[in-house]
This record gives structure tokens, sequence and C-alpha cells, in this order.
């Protein structure tokens, strides 16, 4: 089992009697999580932290429940036991609609079908998630996030125009375009070539740097786990350190 360090609340008692800052919270918080399927364990007593800006990648056989386990980290699905923080607020603690505001606020999502809306031109995609917050005025932003992702120039296209890698760059744009603290990614190169996926992967790690985002990410790739920070191996039985 793998933590990033003392619980936060100890960590937050001793800089109190010390006098010395309170360090931020983890951008994402998992404690004791558990999922099952009837009789069936999917993953227990997971447990684990991710520091602002961290590059943290999950690995696993097929089938262990890396997807599952991350969209329990982003609220999307159940869990039966333990619990999620993102940004230190509890998910368990919130109801559907303000789950799917934090949801807006704080996270970005990067998955391997890319999932852009076909009827909408590049831009418009990219902006999704500034409308959804009610932003306006976002052109020069979306217009600045489609540059950093060398989209340049391709605004007004249609997906249906694109390749997949250039798929992908309209994904990690908009994922990014509203500056999350977090960003979970579900295999994110799984459908491209392997030079594609590099490159993918380049500009994925770079703008998360940029920005000081969090992330996430699932893989089976070597070569992108390879990229991160720490690498963790999640198993039935929980999840810890790969190389220990």
């Amino acid at each position: 089992m793998s933590t990033a360090g003392p619980p936060q609340g100890a960590q937050h008692r001793s800089a109190q009697r010390e006098g010395t800052p309170v360090p931020p919270a983890p951008a994402l918080a998992v404690d004791g999580l558990a999922k099952r399927y009837g009789e069936t364990t999917v993953f227990a007593d997971v447990t684990l932290r991710v520091a602002p800006g961290e590059f943290v990648a999950i690995v696993g056989e097929s089938g262990v429940g890396k997807s599952t386990l991350l969209n329990c980290m982003a609220g999307l699905d159940h869990w039966d036991a333990g619990r999620v923080l993102v940004g230190g607020q509890d998910l368990s603690a919130l109801d559907d609609d303000a789950r799917a505001r934090l949801r807006r606020q704080a996270l970005g999502f990067v998955f391997q079908a890319f999932h852009v809306l076909p009827h909408l031109d590049v831009a418009q995609n990219v902006a999704l998630p500034l409308m959804l917050l009610g932003r306006h005025g976002t052109d020069a932003t979306v217009a600045a996030m489609l540059d950093a992702v060398g989209l340049q120039g391709l605004g007004t296209r249609l997906p249906q125009q694109l390749s997949g890698g250039q798929l992908q760059r309209v994904a990690i744009a908009r994922a990014l375009v509203h500056r999350p603290a977090l960003l979970l990614a579900d295999e994110p190169t799984g459908n491209l070539d392997p030079a594609t996926a590099a490159r993918v992967m380049d500009l994925l790690v770079a703008q998360v740097r940029a920005h000081g985002t969090a992330l996430v990410l699932v893989t089976h790739s070597e070569a992108a786990a390879a990229r991160a920070d720490r690498v963790l191996h999640l198993t039935a039985q929980g999840i810890a350190d790969a190389q220990g």
C-alpha cells in the first residue's frame, strides 16, 4: 500500500504546533477504497496521495479495475468502502449535483477514445468546459490553448477532418483549458501508433507541468508510465509502488 507521507490531519496539527505554514492539501487523496460487484471484489484497501503538480501512473493487469478506480476518483462511479477527497473535499459528502460542479471546476479528463463531439468544430470542443462554467469571451483563451497543443489554425475544422493524434491533442486542450487542479487520463495513447503516442505523451507532460496540474494516468504502456514521477501497481488487494 502506498501513501505520500503522513495523513493530512496529522500534518496540519504538527504544523500548527510548530508554527510552520500548513502544507497544501493533496490534489487527490484516496483512503481504504474498495469496489465490489456482488460477491466479486474488484479492488480493496486502495490508499494513495497525489500532491499538487505530481504525475502518478497506475499500472496493472487487464481487468483489475484501473478504469473503475479512475471513475471512482472522479466521483463517476460508486464504491463500497473508503473515501475519495479531491482538493480536500470528500466526495462522499457531496450529492450528485455538487459532484458535477466539482468535476467541472477542478477536474479534467483525457480518454483513450477521445470523446470529442463530432458536430462541434475543434474550437467549440475545446471551449466546452468554459461554457459549462458559464465563462464568456473565451475565444482568446481557446486560441492560446490550441496554439499550446500545436493545433493553431485548425479551430474551425470538424473532428472527422483530423488524425488520431490531432484528436487526442484536442482532448488534451479541452481537459486543461479551464486550468483544473487534477487531470485524470485513461489510456490516452492506447489508440495511437508508437510514434504518435510518444508525441502525445510529450505534449501531455509538458502541458500539465506548465499548468501545475496533478496527473493520474492509467496505462498499459511502459513508455507512458516511465514518464511519471511515481508508478503504482494496482491489484485486487490494493495498490503499491511498482518498484516495491
